[in-house]
């Protein structure tokens, strides 16, 4: 589905998004890694939002990988992701991924062509998110009502940088806003009344 001229959503839980041969948040399940070369062509540049399994299992062999700065050692190290996500090493977890070499981190403000990285913290300590074109990619910066019904208060690492990553989110003004978990917000009043369920879960 293109958003934008360019700009190509690749629908899932997690949602990714396809900009030229970047690929953000390339996803799960690991057979998902076709539909990604397809879409950005051999070798894509990935760039996370942060380091949880669900969002990263289909990285494309041979994909140049860019982790948010401060969560490097998560991405590049399955062991240190699940003993952090869980408090201890899970080697059966729903979501495990693999080891990914990292080519280089990502820290707010950068800017990667027309893709700029935004600091949306509090799902975890460095989660980024990344605008494009009136498309912001949040991931797990916001959370669809569905997921907010079925999970209540949602996995954070500090509810304060959440919130204030809400709040940048509005401040943005994207037109479009695209979340890991959820359908995409196609207007302010839309992305807006998403802010404000969160605020409340």
């Amino acid at each position: 589905m293109e958003l934008r001229k360019g700009v190509v959503l690749l629908k899932g839980s997690p949602n990714t998004l396809v900009v030229g041969r970047y690929v953000i948040d390339p996803g799960n399940p690991a057979e998902r890694s076709a539909e990604i070369l397809k879409a950005a062509g051999e070798r894509p540049t990935v760039l996370l939002t942060h380091h949880h399994a669900d969002h990263l299992s289909a990285t494309p062999e041979g994909a140049e990988v860019y982790a948010p700065w401060g969560e490097e050692i998560l991405v590049s190290n399955t062991k240190a992701r699940l003993f952090f996500t869980h408090g201890f090493y899970v080697p059966d977890a729903a979501y495990v991924g693999r080891d990914l070499k990292v080519a280089g981190l990502v820290r707010p403000g950068d800017k990667i062509e027309n893709v700029e990285a935004v600091d949306l913290r509090g799902h975890t300590f460095g989660h980024m998110g990344y605008l494009v074109e009136g498309v912001l990619y949040a991931g797990d910066a916001v959370f669809g009502e569905m997921v907010l019904k079925r999970y209540g208060m949602p996995y954070l690492n500090d509810v304060d940088l959440f919130t204030a990553s809400l709040d940048r989110i509005e401040s943005l003004e994207p037109e479009v806003l695209v979340m890991g978990h959820g359908p995409v917000a196609g207007s302010r009043k839309r992305i807006k009344e998403l802010v404000e369920a969160n605020k409340s879960a």
